[in-house]
């Protein structure tokens, strides 16, 4: 277990000790990591900015309703940016913290930056101002994993009261972490997070024709993840009768969160950053040809939401704050970091990412404002078109259109006056993200956490109702 960055396979009967162990090498102190990279700037004597990451991970992966395969991660990890002559910039990464390794790292970011071309404009690293507030934080991450494993056999039985035949799949994933930023010119931030986020997909062996249903859920609160209230509401998405085939055309749909959450994520996030803008395909440059989209359609970058998995700073300790992304119909500027910064002029509005890390600055912590509208409400304003529960197996199709294809899955249904008539078979699709956001007519009023791998992105989010969604075919199951 002392061997950073590595993942390691734990047996179940450790997961369930009530401590972590005595001689986990990861130590999530704020105050330690600062001292960490205060050793490293030292080093470094000139202008360079520094990340300190340690995270202690457990996943409980479910498969056949037995747990598969726990593991547990145990990472601490340096990231240094440095810039010479004002814009030639170097970056390199490394999981030795010794003496050593450190000086290692340093001269392999100062080799690159030699070798860099540089910059149009010069990187200049800023001073912080002003306290930052710490986010929400769980010490209570170790219940939940212990919590999670006792729920499986229950959730299990519980299934046979109301499946022929149910088998649970999934994963409950929960994640301390500690993130340290400092620069040369003076700046030093951290924060403590805590991720605790699962999902469940049962289904049912014994119908003679394919049955399942997905729900998943994320929060800085493991007490707030349950896997047994999963399991209740991926079950009531299992179809009770075989599913009708539905010719390929535009129909109205009911999109539950899962669903909402694919479409806000991946090429949409994307386009709202400032690598698209800088690169030419961004939506954000032709405001005159996107479809009008509705003025009570409210989508925020809000990273200190608590119903979601809180942040206080970015990877270059620029503080996180609320800041609306789509309001009345109209786009904010794009998301900016340091560099990007520099070349357009623009604030910086604490998106950035590691530099290591490829796509520029970009939103993470997407949360649309919720309706008035419960699901029986939801389902009256559809009348008749297609539920979707969630989407699969999602790809861009054409960048600068938001255009996006892939299927549904785990839980589709025909609704008729209202009311659910039938399952369907699932259903290919090639739509635009935006044009289904122009058609919304309807916002749910509950909102789900759904979280990305390891809880990187967030998008909080109610169900949507709109006119019209473009299905290009059919499935067999």
């Amino acid at each position: 277990m002392k061997v950073r960055g590595k993942r390691v396979t734990v047996p179940p009967r450790l997961r369930r000790r009530s401590r972590a162990p005595a001689d986990a090498p990861v130590d999530l102190d704020p105050v330690r990591g600062l001292e960490r990279l205060d050793r490293l700037m030292e080093r470094v004597g000139g202008e360079a900015d520094a990340r300190y990451r340690a995270e202690r991970s457990v996943c409980l992966r479910m498969a056949n309703s037995q747990l598969y395969q726990p593991s547990l991660v145990l990472l601490e990890s340096l990231s240094l940016r440095i810039v010479l002559e004002g814009s030639r910039i170097g970056v390199a990464t490394g999981t030795d913290l010794s003496d050593a390794g450190i000086d290692g790292l340093i001269a392999r970011a100062r080799s690159l930056a030699r070798e860099a071309q540089p910059l149009g404009h010069p990187l200049r690293f800023r001073e912080a101002s002003g306290p930052v507030e710490p986010p929400a934080f769980s010490s209570r991450l170790e219940e939940g994993e212990r919590r999670a494993g006792e729920a499986l056999p229950l959730l299990v039985e519980e299934m046979r009261g109301t499946l022929v035949e149910p088998r649970v799949s999934g994963t409950y994933e929960t994640t301390a972490s500690v993130l340290a930023v400092a620069n040369s010119a003076g700046l030093r931030r951290a924060q403590r997070r805590s991720v605790a986020r699962a999902n469940v997909l049962l289904e049912d062996l014994r119908r003679g024709f394919s049955a399942s249903g997905w729900a998943e859920a994320a929060h800085w609160d493991p007490r707030r993840v349950d896997l047994l209230s999963l399991g209740r509401t991926a079950s009531r998405r299992v179809a009770p009768k075989p599913p009708r085939s539905l010719p390929p055309g535009e129909y109205r749909v009911l999109l539950d969160a899962p669903a909402v959450g694919e479409l806000l994520s991946g090429i949409f996030t994307a386009s709202l950053g400032a690598r698209a803008v800088e690169e030419g395909w961004s939506f954000l440059l032709r405001p005159g040809e996107l479809p009008p989209l509705p003025p009570s359609l409210r989508l925020d970058e809000d990273p200190r939401d608590p119903e979601g998995l809180p942040e206080s700073i970015d990877a270059e300790g620029t503080r996180r704050t609320r800041r609306a992304l789509l309001h009345q119909g109209a786009f904010a500027t794009p998301c900016e970091d340091l560099l990007s910064s520099a070349r357009s002029g623009h604030a910086l509005t604490g998106n950035a990412l590691s530099p290591e890390l490829p796509g520029g600055p970009l939103p993470t912590h997407l949360s649309l404002r919720p309706g008035r509208s419960d699901l029986p409400g939801l389902l009256r304003n559809l009348g008749t078109g297609v539920l979707v529960t969630r989407f699969w197996y999602v790809r861009t199709v054409h960048a600068g259109r938001t255009e996006i294809t892939g299927m549904t899955r785990d839980g589709t249904y025909w609704v008729e006056g209202g009311e659910i008539s039938h399952p369907l078979r699932n259903l290919r699709f090639t739509e635009s993200v935006l044009r289904t956001l122009s058609g919304v007519e309807a916002v749910g009023r509950d909102r789900v956490a759904v979280a990305s791998e390891e809880g990187i992105q967030t998008v909080l989010t109610p169900a949507l109702v709109s006119r019209s969604f473009r299905f290009t075919s059919g499935t067999t199951f």
